[in-house]
């Protein structure tokens, strides 16, 4: 029997989560919340209502606890409790109430699991369920707040490292790997090597390279990113995509490119970019007329929410500092022309705009994309007078501030002729819906007098 527990951390992340601030490639490798040595099939969550029995109409029977954990229940029994406690989605109309939901499905899920573990006739695989069960309980804590959490994961991976058990020992040592990439950056440089050739080894394993491997490579790449360490992220990211560029598999080898578009990235700042491909209108991108201006170079595209709420805070900069020397290149991950056409149209965007006709290169494939490993937008990418980048992923006030740290205050008197503009074609354009209104009026009282 397999259980999936992950939806339970992926549905408290986005439900506890402030805020939603990046459209991520759909098709793009992704880690897992929480890899694992097996693979467990998705669990279908659905409500179910219990068959009515005789008498019912007459005495309403009370609602079992889903919590209630079943006495003197066997691993195997413990574990389908489990399973089927997986199904209850919260009932919260608060933040509050959501948190104490969660905080009551881990305190069950440890204490389920750590009786399975316990037990003297368990199974290896229902053992090996159990163990990333609670591995996955502990991170659920810790996204709750609980503060001992990440040490009761850290003591669970180091109590079942050596456990006779090759899948229970195989997961922990992976957990015990992850919890120390996690602090990558507070080790030395010679230690950080050492540390990113295990994770390397570890994910080859045995040489049979497939989609848990993959998982795994981009967990770890990722944990090595959120720990500030850019450079080894994208050692890793590198030694990564050369051990799937030939691993025969078409799906392993196209992550490999955008994996060796990843380490680019990292490795962008203080390092020309290189701006190529062919504009909306279908003409080459003239990248050397752009020296000696500092430039934003935007991907973004017309169906991702978060862009298009960061267009006004870009909208405003251009206008502000383009006749201080800004300006701004989009890429956009449009598939559709047309569209991409009409919305540029009507937002007025003056600045030039990317679009890859090729059909097999548009979207998450759009050639920069993959060249420079993006895998969420809006992404920007702030260059500087010599052509050289700056700083990545600039928005909100931090873009102004960048801007009036190089260029100066804005240019006010453009804001104020913008401003002007706006307001003029606001009025124009309800004076042309009042018009509109009262012809149709007009027309609809000759048809009543007729």
């Amino acid at each position: 029997m397999c259980i999936k527990t992950g939806w339970v951390l992926g549905l408290a992340s986005l439900l506890l989560a402030s805020q939603v601030s990046m459209a991520t490639a759909q098709d793009a490798p992704k880690a897992p919340a929480a890899a694992k040595a097996k693979e467990a099939p998705k669990l279908k969550i659905k409500k179910t209502t219990p068959a009515k029995e005789e008498g019912d109409d007459a005495k309403p029977k009370a609602e079992k606890d889903p919590f209630a954990i079943p006495a003197d229940a066997k691993p195997d029994e413990l574990m389908k409790f489990l399973q089927k406690l997986m199904t209850v989605r919260p009932n919260a109309r608060s933040r509050e109430e959501l948190i104490a939901h969660f905080t009551k499905v881990a305190k069950t899920m440890v204490e389920v699991t750590g009786k399975v573990l316990d037990a003297k006739d368990v199974e290896d695989e229902v053992a090996f369920e159990a163990l990333a069960a609670q591995f996955e309980a502990l991170t659920l804590k810790g996204q709750l707040g609980e503060k001992d959490a990440a040490k009761l994961e850290l003591d669970l991976a180091k109590k079942y490292s050596s456990d006779p058990r090759k899948d229970l020992a195989t997961l922990a040592k992976e957990k015990l790997l992850f919890a120390r990439l996690k602090n990558i950056k507070e080790l030395m440089a010679d230690e950080q090597e050492k540390l990113v050739e295990a994770a390397v080894a570890q994910v080859k394993g045995d040489g049979k390279l497939g989609q848990k491997a993959l998982r795994a490579a981009m967990m770890i790449g990722n944990l090595v990113e959120e720990a500030g360490s850019d450079l080894m992220a994208a050692k890793c990211y590198q030694q990564f995509a050369e051990l799937f560029a030939h691993s025969g598999d078409e799906r392993l080898e196209q992550a490999a490119k955008k994996m060796t578009g990843m380490a680019n990235r990292l490795q962008l700042i203080g390092k020309p970019i290189e701006i190529e491909g062919k504009l909306v209108n279908g003409e080459p991108i003239d990248w050397s007329t752009y020296k000696g201006k500092v430039v934003l170079v935007d991907f973004w595209a017309t169906w991702c929410g978060p862009c298009i709420a960061e267009l006004p805070n870009v909208k405003s900069n251009y206008v502000g500092y383009h006749s201080k020397g800004f300006d701004i290149v989009g890429v956009s991950l449009d598939e559709d022309k047309e569209k991409l056409e009409n919305f540029i149209a009507k937002n007025k965007l003056p600045w030039a705009n990317l679009f890859s006709a090729d059909e097999a290169a548009t979207g998450w494939e759009h050639p920069l994309a993959n060249k420079y490993g993006v895998t969420g937008i809006p992404f920007t990418v702030l260059v500087g007078k010599d052509g050289n980048v700056i700083k990545m992923n600039v928005r909100g006030p931090e873009l102004r501030a960048a801007l009036e740290e190089l260029l100066g205050e804005p240019d006010k008197e453009a804001i104020k002729a913008a401003q002007e503009a706006e307001e003029k074609a606001e009025a124009e354009a309800e004076k042309a819906a009042a018009k509109k209104d009262g012809d149709k009026k007009s027309e609809d009282k000759e048809e009543k007098d007729e």
